[in-house]
């Protein structure tokens, strides 16, 4: 995206196999997205096959406008940071546990543990229940629903099949014991939890939601981390991996801190500044969602070009992250540009690693706390190297991009 946006404008077209897609691009996209992408363009057929899969009519990434802003208001409180703050020593805890099952000299696949660890840790900070024996339903639930329309790497029809349908009954068998082990737990005002909002919640008539409500919010929760969180993660074990000078910076940062309480919470990672930096580059250079898939809502105008109702249209926002005018020397890794006194990444519309406008990532604040309370106790508990050292990282690209799972550390 970024050479033909060097060659064409923000504006051009490519062709994949059958599909035809407008790519906007740039720092003009983005504003784009940000003022009147709610009004000329649609998600609802990008996530549709997940909302198939999952039965719903209330699945907040299938939705644009009111119903998106009311599901949003639901589900605000228990993505937020406020929220997750309390459970940073739980998300801390079970990345040790991981980490210590590690044994010293074996060589471990960074995707796949960190997958398994980033879903048991969503389900036991927002659904107060560890997804334990379902990891593997869950991983195949959304992976084939989202690569039917979100990618179109399938055909619709493999969510009628048996294979799926069998994975869809075990993921709606996992609902039912969350739910059983939510009635069995009286409430706790002190830890109220996202399960808690979506069980209280009514609509404008005061009125519960039907149970499909539940279903997308259980569902959604588990594999929210799935793809995004988790290769977020697994590109910064390999980002700090690869530059040994930075992996030196955090340890020198992370570990004393460690030492010093047994148990850190989100005081001491505010004291974790060069790992905070670290992260943010992570999220600039290596972005799990370098670009936003929509469809054309109506014709509209962009950069001199009209665009029809209907068109496959993907904004390109994470083009901005390698332009030399934001981000000087832009495919060098350097943590630096987020500390005093440069801050690059305040710069509006350009450092965009959640997206920009009404689709910005409702998880944005808490998955950042989460990839950072995870890796700092992966620096703290372990010293790894990449197998083979001189490894360069391969790109899968769909349903999100990320590392492929031949990405692996020794554990030293």
């Amino acid at each position: 995206m970024l050479r033909a946006y060097s060659q064409y404008g923000p504006i051009f077209r490519v062709r994949a196999l059958h599909l035809e897609y407008t790519i906007i691009a740039g720092l003009e996209a983005n504003k784009f997205l940000a003022r009147e992408g709610d009004r000329y363009l649609t998600v609802k057929k990008v996530y549709s096959g997940v909302a198939t899969g999952l039965q719903s009519n209330n699945f907040i990434l299938n939705h644009d406008g009111k119903k998106h802003r009311e599901l949003r208001g639901i589900l605000r409180r228990g993505y937020s940071k406020t929220a997750v703050i309390p459970s940073v020593p739980l998300i801390i805890r079970l990345t040790q546990e991981m980490a210590r099952d590690w044994k010293k000299g074996e060589r471990v696949f960074v995707v796949p543990a960190l997958k398994r660890l980033i879903t048991k840790q969503l389900g036991q900070v927002l659904l107060q229940y560890d997804p334990e024996g379902y990891f593997e339903d869950l991983q195949k639930f959304f992976t084939t629903t989202a690569e039917t329309t979100v990618s179109n790497q399938l055909p619709e029809f493999v969510l009628k099949l048996p294979s799926f349908r069998h994975t869809q009954t075990r993921v709606f068998g996992l609902i039912d014991k969350v739910m059983a082990a939510r009635a069995a737990t009286p409430p706790d005002p002190a830890r109220r939890t996202l399960i808690d909002d979506v069980l209280a919640a009514v609509d404008d008539q005061g009125q519960p939601y039907p149970p499909d409500l539940l279903r997308a919010a259980i569902i959604g929760t588990y594999i929210a981390g799935i793809d995004t969180v988790a290769l977020t993660c697994s590109f910064a074990v390999y980002a700090l991996l690869k530059h040994p000078n930075v992996w030196e910076r955090v340890v020198a940062e992370v570990r004393p801190i460690f030492q010093r309480t047994s148990n850190p919470t989100m005081e001491d990672l505010k004291e974790m500044k060069v790992l905070h930096a670290a992260l943010l580059e992570n999220f600039r250079y290596y972005p799990v969602g370098p670009g936003a898939p929509r469809t054309a809502a109506e014709d509209f105008e962009f950069g001199g070009y009209r665009i029809a109702k209907g068109s496959n249209v993907l904004v390109g926002t994470g083009v901005t992250h390698f332009q030399p005018q934001f981000f000087p020397d832009p495919f060098t890794f350097d943590i630096d540009r987020y500390l005093e006194p440069r801050h690059e990444q305040r710069q509006p519309n350009i450092f965009v690693p959640f997206t920009v406008g009404e689709h910005t990532c409702l998880g944005a604040g808490m998955a950042e706390i989460q990839v950072m309370a995870t890796i700092a106790a992966l620096v703290n508990e372990l010293d790894l190297t990449l197998d083979p050292p001189n490894y360069e990282v391969r790109y899968k690209t769909a349903p999100s991009r990320g590392p492929k799972h031949d990405l692996a550390v020794r554990v030293q």
